[in-house]
């Protein structure tokens, strides 16, 4: 009897264990922002553990920056670009047409992603070793090298 009590509170500490490994990889996030040349960027990463599982990126650029004076005239410019975002699993890209400036939004979830598709898009950043996944730690310190800082 007293050996049936051990494997049972063994059995339950596992569980306990266990339990708690998968609660140490909840869900966070991280945002970063920059302002270059009068673009302001701002990256979101969700991540679990040192895993990003996702991006969002929210760019306002002043038509100045693209070097154009009209909306018309940054839908010809971007136009060729947006449509290389288009159709790629995992990635999604929308462009808002403003009076002075035009608002990129991407999304990357790369729990879907074709990474190796992704990283021959322009303007993607993307490099290492893409089968063990996108590296947080990895992300964060290549950004604040690019000036980017984290918002809290």
């Amino acid at each position: 009897m007293n050996l049936l009590k051990k494997g049972v509170s063994l059995l339950l500490l596992l569980i306990l264990v266990v339990g708690l490994v998968g609660c140490g990889s909840k869900e966070e996030s991280k945002t970063f922002t920059s302002e270059q040349n009068g673009m302001k960027m701002e990256l979101t990463y969700t991540y679990k553990g040192d895993k990003v599982t996702k991006q969002t990126t929210k760019n306002v650029i002043p038509y100045k920056t693209l070097g154009v004076s009209t909306k018309e005239d940054a839908e010809k410019s971007l136009k060729a670009l947006s449509d290389k975002y288009q159709g790629v699993k995992g990635l999604k890209e929308s462009l808002t047409y403003n009076d002075d400036n035009v608002v990129e939004s991407v999304e990357v979830d790369y729990e879907n992603a074709d990474l190796d598709k992704l990283a021959k898009i322009p303007g993607m950043l993307i490099s290492g070793n893409t089968k063990k996944g996108i590296s947080m730690k990895k992300s964060q310190e290549v950004l604040e090298k690019q000036g980017f800082t984290e918002k809290k």
